[in-house]
C-alpha cells in the first residue's frame, strides 16, 4: 500500500510537472512573438522615417483580376521651393475583359491615424483589357494614385498606407 501511494504521488508530480513546463513554453512562445510584432512595427516606422521605400515598382495586392503595385518618388521640381516625396500606385488588368476596381486609403502621419470624409480616400480605377495605369509627380491627385509622404526634410511623416476594402468586378 505504501508503494502505491508513492509511486501515484510520484505521478501526480510529474503530470504537475509536465503542465508547468507547458505553461512556460506557451508564455515564453506567446512573449516572443508579442515582441517579434513589436519590432517588425518599430522596424517599419524607422525605415519609413528615414525614407527607405522601395524606388521600384513592388506587388503589393495580387488579385484574381489585377495586380496593385507601389513604388516611392521623389517629386522635386527644379527651381521650385518644395519637395515632395509621394508613394505612388499602379494597378494591371491581367485579363481580357474590362475592369473596375476601388478602394480606400487608410492613411496615418506620425503615428496618428488620419480622419477623412467619406470619399476623400476612395479610390477608383476603370481599365481595359490587359491595361495598366499609374500614379506619377504629375497627376497622382488628380489620379488619386498616390499618396503624399512629406516635403523632403520635414518631420511629419507618412507611418501607415494600407489599401483597403479592395473590390475588383469585371464590366461589360
Amino acid at each position: 500500500m505504501e508503494q502505491t501511494v508513492k509511486i501515484s504521488t510520484e505521478k501526480r508530480q510529474v503530470k504537475g510537472s509536465a503542465i508547468m513546463d507547458l505553461k512556460r513554453v506557451v508564455l515564453t512562445l506567446c512573449l516572443t512573438m508579442c515582441f517579434m510584432g513589436l519590432q517588425a512595427q518599430q522596424n517599419i516606422a524607422s525605415t519609413l522615417q528615414k525614407g527607405a521605400y522601395e524606388n521600384e515598382w513592388v506587388l503589393k495586392h495580387q488579385l484574381s483580376m489585377v495586380d496593385i503595385y507601389t513604388k516611392y518618388a521623389d517629386c522635386t521640381t527644379p527651381g521650385h521651393s518644395f519637395s515632395p516625396e509621394i508613394i505612388l500606385v499602379k494597378v494591371i488588368n491581367k485579363t481580357s475583359s474590362k475592369v473596375y476596381v476601388y478602394w480606400n486609403y487608410a492613411l496615418g502621419y506620425d503615428n496618428q491615424v488620419l480622419e477623412s470624409g467619406a470619399d476623400e480616400n476612395l479610390v477608383q480605377v476603370s481599365l481595359d483589357p490587359n491595361q495598366s495605369v499609374e500614379g506619377s509627380c504629375g497627376n497622382y491627385l488628380e489620379n488619386k494614385l498616390g499618396v503624399f509622404v512629406r516635403f523632403k526634410n520635414q518631420e511629419e511623416i507618412l507611418t501607415r498606407l494600407i489599401l483597403e476594402g479592395i473590390h475588383e468586378s469585371k464590366l461589360n
